[in-house]
């Protein structure tokens, strides 16, 4: 992970979080339970206080493997696209 994006535990589970790279950036987070989702996007929002929020993207991530003997509960992913160009680096 770069500039801010981590993974975090959470009650629910894991939160996958990645950045990626380019004038306008992507940060998805990708977890169990709605809820902690939104937490650690506002988290991660609260820790770059210069970036502008260009558009979110909420989307059932079914495309994520899942262990077929002990089944877990379907994947949620949070896009935030942010531009981050009047951050002071």
């Amino acid at each position: 992970m770069s500039e801010g994006a981590r993974n975090v535990i959470t009650y629910h589970g894991p939160i996958d979080a990645q950045l990626r790279e380019g004038d306008v950036r992507v940060v998805t987070f990708t977890g169990a339970e709605e809820a902690d989702l939104l937490h650690a996007a506002g988290t991660w929002m609260s820790e770059h206080l210069e970036a502008v929020l260009i558009g979110m993207n909420w989307v059932a991530d079914y495309l994520c493997p899942h262990d077929l003997d002990h089944p877990t509960p379907p994947r949620r992913r949070l896009d935030l696209t942010v531009d981050l160009s009047l951050e002071r680096h």
